[in-house]
Order: structure tokens, then sequence, then C-alpha cells
């Protein structure tokens, strides 16, 4: 090894030069570390199939949760629905026209105006292509 200089810092742990080291491996493991390292993931594997057949009663969870999920979705479409006016009835198209009517008649005169001018001019529903 060589003498350090007063003004030089050695940072390897092992004492050595770094010139020194050359292309060793900067780490070491031992002779049967691959085959400890197949045994424990073997072991690893084990316990996982065994950790899966001890959930085995997670299928019927699931289904109970699925159906108790697609009743509620059903119970809230239906009610859903139900509180629909329904279009096809005289009384739903006469209750929409009265309530558009009444709060076209709670407008001030220069919004009602307003209002027939937009109506007018908009391109979408009076359709001028001539």
């Amino acid at each position: 090894m060589k003498d350090l200089k007063e003004n030089e810092l050695n940072l390897s742990p092992s004492g050595k030069d770094f010139e020194e080291i050359g292309k060793q491996m900067p780490y070491a493991e031992s002779d049967d570390y691959l085959d400890q390292l197949i045994a424990r993931a073997t072991d690893a594997a084990i316990d996982h199939e065994a950790a899966g057949k001890k959930h085995a009663t997670s299928g019927k969870k699931f289904a109970i949760r699925a159906t108790l999920a697609a009743a509620a979705v059903a119970a809230l479409f239906f009610l859903v629905w139900r509180n629909l006016p329904m279009s096809g009835s005289d009384d739903a198209a006469t209750d929409s026209f009265a309530s558009v009517e009444m709060a076209y008649n709670n407008l001030s005169i220069e919004d009602q105006e307003y209002l027939l001018q937009v109506y007018e001019e908009d391109l979408f529903i009076n359709d001028n292509t001539e």
C-alpha cells in the first residue's frame, strides 16, 4: 500500500488505495447465496399460495357485496324513474308549459322584449337558410 502524503485523504473502508483495487467487485457473496435465494423465493411462493387458500371465503363476500350494490343501483334507478315526469302524458306537457309561461310572466317588460328578440334572431331555432 502506498504511503499517504500529508494532504491526501484515504476514503476507502479497507484502507486500500482506489488505484490498487482494479476491477475487483465492490461486494462479495457466499458460495451458497443463490441456493439460499431460491429457497427463500420458494418458501415465499408457498406461503403466498397458502394465504390464497385461507381467503377462499372472500369469493362469497364479493358475491354478497356485488348483489347488494346491484340492489342499491336498482333501487336508486327506480326512485329516480318514478319521480321523473312522463313526457307522453298531456298533464306533464301542460304543467311544463304552464311553469314556463308563469316564469315568462314574472319577467319585466324589458326582459320579455329582450327574450323575444333573442328568440327571433336565433339561427338554430329559426332556420333561415334560403
